[in-house]
């Protein structure tokens, strides 16, 4: 005759999503996509203001050199030699007629 005690159940756990009630699911699926698209869009918006700030740098910069001149180059980022390099060609040689 066997008497040892019958097998504990298993302890219960809060972040078992079977266990959650239909509300609290459909308030983690709904809050937790928007607070990451927050966060994510936060630190799009800084990079746009830095490069909006570097941009403003530029243009100071062309102001205090004698020749100096700021142009933009569209459809281009970080590497222009890479991302445009006709356009960039095409900048430069005009830059150096228009120097000399």
């Amino acid at each position: 005759m066997n008497t040892s005690p019958p097998p504990a159940s298993e302890p219960r756990r809060a972040f078992r999503l079977r266990d959650w009630r239909v509300r609290s699911k459909l308030t983690a699926v709904l809050v937790i996509p928007a607070v990451a698209f927050l966060v994510l869009a936060s630190f799009g918006i800084g990079t746009l203001v830095r490069d909006a700030q570097a941009f403003d740098n530029g243009r100071r910069l062309a102001d205090l050199l004698p020749q100096g001149r700021l142009m933009e180059i569209p459809d281009s980022y970080t590497l222009i030699p890479e991302d445009q390099p006709g356009e960039l060609a095409r900048a430069i040689r005009e830059f150096i007629r228009e120097s000399a």
